[in-house]
């Protein structure tokens, strides 16, 4: 079958490259990087590593995302913003290239409730061990519902053909909806232990007053 890049720009067959191996060193224990700046408010990363796009695990780790970022009760500005008031702005992320991955939290908070938010954040990681299956289900429609806008939408529609052609991974995208529909609870309560754990990398500007 034609890929997207070949329905829409008419490219030459492609050739797949074999994979890279990168070894990168692995993170045994959490590592807090603090940089003190004349900001209004303090900014936080936290930051785990995760796997490539090859694997399926990066479809749970976007499941996770999905949900710390828009379920009524689990989100992280439902917990840290509207229960607690500590900031304005949290987000998760999920990115998986060919080489490897990344799933981080950034936010902003006040300084005097960095300690704080720091425990929220793990708290709210924890809580996706014990996801309900309508959770899960929530996560996954809102996923394959953006997945399919994303290709009626020339701005991303053109950036997946770009990253797809640097990086050979056209195989990963076409069967990214069956990936995304084949998440189970048990993928999502595993890939939380097995990357989201105790093992991470917290970067902070720090306001410095």
């Amino acid at each position: 079958p034609f890929t997207l890049a070949e329905r829409f720009f008419i490219a030459q067959p492609r050739e797949v490259p074999k994979r890279l191996k990168v070894d990168l060193p692995q993170i045994t224990k959490p590592i807090i990087v603090k940089k003190t700046l004349p900001v209004e408010t303090s900014y936080l990363v936290q930051g785990y590593q995760t796997v490539n796009s090859t694997n399926t695990d990066s479809e749970a780790l976007g499941v996770i995302s999905e949900i710390l970022n828009s379920n009524e009760k689990l989100s992280l500005f439902e917990v840290i913003r509207e229960k607690n008031g500590l900031t304005y702005h949290a987000h998760a992320d999920s990115h998986n290239s060919s080489l490897t991955g990344l799933f981080d939290i950034e936010l902003s908070v006040k300084k005097e409730h960095i300690e704080q938010t720091k425990q929220l954040i793990l708290d709210q990681i924890k809580k996706m061990e014990t996801i309900k299956q309508k959770d899960l289900n929530e996560a996954k429609r809102k996923m394959l519902k953006e997945f399919k806008r994303n290709q009626q939408t020339p701005e991303f529609l053109s950036r997946i053909i770009m990253d797809c052609e640097i990086t050979k991974s056209w195989d990963e995208y076409e069967h990214q909806k069956e990936r995304i529909n084949a998440v189970t609870r048990e993928d999502v309560k595993r890939v939380t232990k097995q990357y989201l754990g105790e093992n991470y990398v917290l970067a902070i500007i720090e306001q410095s007053n």
